[in-house]
């Protein structure tokens, strides 16, 4: 009987553990510059990475799919909401797509993952 419950109590919590990485965030695997171009025709918001690769984040849109804010985007779509203005550093991870744009830069994306990385330096 004992060790029944043991086994009961190992099963629990390897049942929390397992749900608690789910919950744990994604972590972005590129780090960018965000460089502002909207300027040019057509253009917006691009990632720029050290190398001077570009990328053109690109919001899909499906018809009749609510998104997190109701609204008819993707839902679970990290473009959602953020902010971008030029010169942010930002984490990213993304899915390339085959998708002509007007701005014609860089390769477009759907961004998958996207944080800010946030500076500690205090002068």
């Amino acid at each position: 009987m004992l060790k029944l419950h043991y086994f009961i109590i190992a099963l629990l919590v390897t049942f929390c553990v397992a749900c608690e990485k789910e919950l744990q965030p994604e972590s972005c695997e590129f780090e960018a510059t965000v460089v502002d171009l909207t300027g040019l025709d057509g253009c917006g918001f691009i990632l720029q990475m050290e190398d001077g690769t570009r990328y053109e984040p690109v919001h899909i849109l499906y018809c009749g799919t609510p998104g997190n804010d109701g609204n008819f985007d993707v839902p679970d779509d990290p473009l959602i909401g953020f902010e971008f203005y030029d010169g942010q550093k930002v984490s990213f991870s993304f899915e390339p797509i085959e998708m002509a744009s007007i701005c014609m830069v860089g390769q477009t994306i759907r961004v998958t993952c996207l944080s800010e990385i946030v500076s500690n330096n205090i002068k």
